[in-house]
């Protein structure tokens, strides 16, 4: 098997691409750094092979690093193709294999490299020829190979960490999915046998329902939520799963099964029924419902209705607001500030009004916060 099957065609074109950008850069570091030897070929390119080994130190270890020690015998037999540069070179080339992971490769290479720089076997001189300055050398691969030691061993400790906070979050969400499932089936399963009952009367049957149907949407929703706490690659929010038609059906039905009656007013084309709003606005009508709930007179009826400008869609809920309820209690509005937060982050408005005892309560949604359907 030659080295050519071993690599695929992408994988072969981004090492031509790094051996050529780092060809020129060392080409062109090589002019700033020595211009007077620029150009004398054999230093330049035993400079320029020695920056693109160091390169390819990351994909191949062990085959840039016996390059390198052959290369640097090379320029020991021949010490006109030495410069500083090159000289002091194996401090960073073991410095960077090191950083990669490989330890005991890095102490072998300094060991052979500064015995090859400190002695002139060309000359036949196997000791080293300047003692302080192959002290000085050995030491400062020492230090090179230790430096790049604790940097990997520091992204090695990081990298493993990261590793047990997924692991870590992914059980605690998996169990937070297992008991709020179990639970909210439990739920289900009870509303669903108390429907049964043949004595209830219809409207107790269709809270019961709801409640069956809400705990089913919360087991969805809780779902989605964990799924979107795995995914890392969220930039926006997503839109929600459920249509604007499906929104206002499910809150009138949240409505009628607090036996509370609904005066619906829908003047929306389909194709705005059919759209999906951003995710949250279903918590918008929830916490909106939740409020009427409360602060509405039982025995009064709830006016929804639905309109479409061309550019912006109005939804405005009004009820009167019960007699035992102080206007000024539902000025604070329990969760309301955080809707008008809400809706101000998609484009839109909420405004809230009293008017005698009338309660007005107003969304405007853009246009273009709006995912329309695909039309055919």
């Amino acid at each position: 098997m030659n080295f050519n099957t071993l690599l695929s065609y992408r994988d072969r074109t981004r090492l031509t691409d790094r051996i050529i950008l780092s060809g020129g850069l060392a080409l062109f570091l090589f002019v700033l750094i020595d211009p007077e030897d620029a150009f004398n070929l054999p230093i330049a390119a035993t400079f320029i092979t020695t920056v693109v080994l160091t390169v390819l130190l990351q994909r191949f270890p062990r085959g840039a690093t016996t390059a390198y020690v052959c290369l640097v015998g090379l320029i020991t037999w021949q010490p006109s193709f030495q410069t500083e540069v090159t000289a002091l070179w194996p401090i960073v080339f073991v410095g960077v294999l090191a950083t990669g992971g490989h330890k005991r490769l890095a102490w072998i290479t300094s060991a052979i490299t500064w015995y090859l720089v400190s002695t002139s076997p060309s000359t036949m001189e196997f000791l080293p020829i300047d003692l302080v300055s192959s002290l000085i050398l050995a030491f400062l691969l020492a230090a090179s190979v230790l430096v790049g030691s604790t940097i990997e061993r520091v992204k090695t400790q990081q990298r493993n960490l990261k590793a047990e906070v997924e692991k870590r979050r992914d059980l605690m969400t998996r169990a937070l999915h297992d008991s709020v499932a179990t639970k909210l089936t439990s739920i289900i399963l009870r509303s669903e046998t108390l429907a049964l009952h043949p004595h209830l009367d219809p409207q107790t049957h269709e809270s019961l329902s709801y409640i069956a149907d809400e705990a089913r949407a919360a087991i969805g929703d809780v779902r989605s939520l964990l799924e979107t706490m795995k995914s890392e690659s969220m930039i926006s929010l997503p839109t929600s799963q459920e249509t604007l038609e499906q929104q206002i059906i499910a809150t009138i039905k949240l409505f009628k099964s607090h036996k509370l009656k609904v005066r619906f007013h829908n003047s929306l084309p389909r194709p705005v029924r059919r759209a999906k709003l951003p995710n949250g606005m279903q918590n918008v009508f929830a916490e909106l419902a939740s409020n009427i709930l409360k602060y509405s007179d039982p025995a009064s009826a709830i006016d929804l209705s639905a309109e479409w400008s061309g550019d912006s869609l109005l939804i405005r809920f009004s009820n009167v607001v019960a007699a035992k309820q102080s206007p000024s209690y539902l000025t604070t509005g329990l969760g309301l500030k955080g809707i008008e937060d809400l809706i101000r982050n998609f484009g839109g408005t909420c405004t809230r009004k009293l008017n005698n005892n009338l309660w007005i309560t107003e969304i405007e949604i853009s246009k273009k916060s709006l995912v329309m359907p695909q039309s055919g």
